[in-house]
């Protein structure tokens, strides 16, 4: 399967318009990658629209940047393109633009940035009434050296915040080394998740890395930037931006 790099243009103001006219209020609410991902979804249909996804610039009129990975071409994507009437101002169909991707050589080097969201998911078991959840990595450490503590009597210091959440990153780049991983950014973002009466607003963390990778598998790297890395990929988390795409200056 072919994969390719997309860059549109969301604009923010059509689209809340748009949610007002179909009396969709709750999402008129919604945190940045809710709110992009819903325009995105019912302009390309479900499972259709380009993903992980990236702001690479806000402008000051409402409209965003969107950068993606996707295994369609920027014609394919104009094929299904769907809005309905009061959406189609929202994702302009001629600001869609696409370069197929091409998987790097081994032992490539090239700088990355990402903004991706640490958390994992607990353990399930539906058969013992055991519900799953979604925490932040870095207080899981933080309660296991509690319990090591009250275990043993010994003070255990949690790692450095920031140690976790790369390591988190390391673990997850499959097919490449990553070389230099310098934080930029960190914060707990507040996010809204579900429609109607099933609304749950909650923060998660978002942590920012730029730096330096080597290509160690290219399959294997290409599987994961096009699936991206972390939890809330749908919603503007964990695309992993390479080279000229991810400038020092990127949005964090």
């Amino acid at each position: 399967m072919t994969h390719h790099f997309v860059s549109l243009t969301v604009k923010i103001p059509a689209l809340l318009r748009h949610l007002r006219e179909v009396k969709a209020h709750a999402l008129s609410h919604a945190d940045e990658g809710a709110l992009i991902k819903t325009a995105m979804a019912e302009s390309f249909g479900t499972g259709n629209w380009p993903k992980p996804f990236a702001v690479r610039r806000r402008g000051n009129d409402g409209s965003y940047e969107i950068l993606a990975y996707t295994s369609r071409s920027s014609e394919e994507l104009a094929s299904i393109y769907s809005p309905v009437p009061s959406l189609a101002d929202s994702v302009p169909l001629s600001a869609i633009q696409s370069y197929p991707l091409v998987s790097p050589k081994t032992g490539t080097e090239l700088r990355f940035h990402i903004t991706c969201c640490p958390m994992v998911r607990t353990y399930s078991d539906r058969s013992r009434g055991i519900k799953g959840r979604e925490r932040d990595i870095y207080t899981i450490e933080t309660e296991k050296a509690a319990a090591v503590e009250r275990e043993t009597g010994k003070k255990t210091d949690p790692r450095d915040r920031m140690a976790v959440y790369r390591d988190f990153l390391v673990q997850r780049m499959l097919g490449a080394d990553i070389v230099m991983a310098q934080p930029m950014g960190f914060s707990l973002a507040k996010v809204h998740r579900g429609k109607g009466e099933s609304v749950h607003r909650f923060s998660v963390p978002s942590v920012t890395f730029s730096g330096m990778l080597r290509v160690t598998d290219p399959v294997s790297f290409l599987q994961t930037i096009t699936t991206g890395i972390g939890r809330q990929r749908t919603y503007g988390y964990g695309m992993v931006l390479l080279g000229a795409a991810a400038p020092r200056e990127m949005v964090a």
